[in-house]
């Protein structure tokens, strides 16, 4: 699992590129300060996939992010002084609600991502791509690289030649998926 915690009042932590699985901690990610998160595949956690929990009413910016088939998809709680500003993300069957205690943001939507797994390399959730099946993930091409949502301008630090952003993790371009670097975590919090 992965936490934002109080890094200093002028901190900006950016969690991009994760892949956040098969956890069983209290959430998933859990944002208690100023964040960006873009990017991420939250799938399968038995608890929540973000957790929205600042104390200081910091902005909370959650963009292109795939949250699928965990507890809840994201949180804002009820306590929390953070302001969330969302933007397409593709929240999709999460056992209890999708949001829980915010709507979602521009863009955002709640579909079948469309995952083939397992990879032969073992890559974890990766998009179907196969034009002649019938099987394309609408979440390909569905993110967005740079964009104002309520005065916030978040621009991706990932860029392909101005062609918009995967939701997710990864990147498929011409049938080639583009990994981000894995990280790979045990139990411990960090």
């Amino acid at each position: 699992a992965l936490r934002v915690e109080d890094y200093g009042p002028d901190a900006l932590v950016r969690l991009v590129g994760n892949h956040v699985y098969e956890n069983s901690s209290v959430s998933a990610v859990l944002l208690e300060e100023r964040a960006e998160v873009s990017n991420n595949t939250i799938v399968a956690n038995e608890a929540d996939g973000i957790v929205i929990d600042g104390h200081s009413g910091e902005t909370v910016a959650i963009f292109n992010n795939l949250v699928t088939g965990n507890q809840t998809g994201i949180v804002h709680a009820a306590h929390s002084l953070a302001t969330p500003i969302l933007g397409y993300n593709n929240v999709w069957s999460n056992d209890v609600a999708d949001y829980l205690s915010l709507d979602p943001g521009e863009g955002d939507t709640s579909v079948d991502p469309l995952f083939r797994w397992p990879e032969p390399d073992g890559t974890p959730f990766p998009l179907w791509n196969r034009g002649g099946w019938g099987l394309i993930s609408p979440c390909m091409d569905a993110g967005r690289h740079d964009v104002v949502v309520d005065d916030y301008h978040f621009v991706s630090d990932r860029s392909f030649d101005g062609m918009e952003l995967d939701q997710g993790a990864y990147e498929v371009k011409s049938g080639a998926i583009i990994r981000p670097p894995l990280v790979r975590m045990n139990d411990q919090r960090h």
